[in-house]
């Protein structure tokens, strides 16, 4: 459904927003944006046809800096988005997930 496109370009969304944040670790002091990205975010998938129709879903972030035990200079974040978006089906609400992970080095 266009319902699952839309949870896709909410999860992509917030890839955008890790790949927009700044991480030098060469400055002084290291500047890290990556870490501070909210993990919970709420987003509307669908405009309503009258004022209850409401379709959101809710994006579920997780950041994991991955290091390397023998570089360690050499570390690397781990970005995994999960949203999470309901689809009446029957009459009955069923929820789906869109997962999109992308990694991210020092800028």
């Amino acid at each position: 459904s266009g319902f699952s496109l839309a949870a896709q370009a909410a999860s992509v969304q917030q890839l955008e927003a890790a790949k927009a944040a700044a991480w030098d670790t060469l400055a002084t002091p290291v500047t890290d944006e990556i870490s501070h990205l909210p993990t919970v975010t709420s987003v509307l998938l669908d405009l309503p046809v009258t004022s209850t129709n409401y379709i959101y879903a809710t994006n579920y972030t997780t950041i994991t800096l991955l290091t390397n035990s023998a570089l360690t200079t050499a570390s690397n974040y781990l970005v995994t988005v999960n949203t999470v978006w309901p689809f009446m089906w029957k009459n009955q609400k069923v929820y789906y997930t869109n997962t999109v992970a992308a990694y991210y080095a020092p800028d």
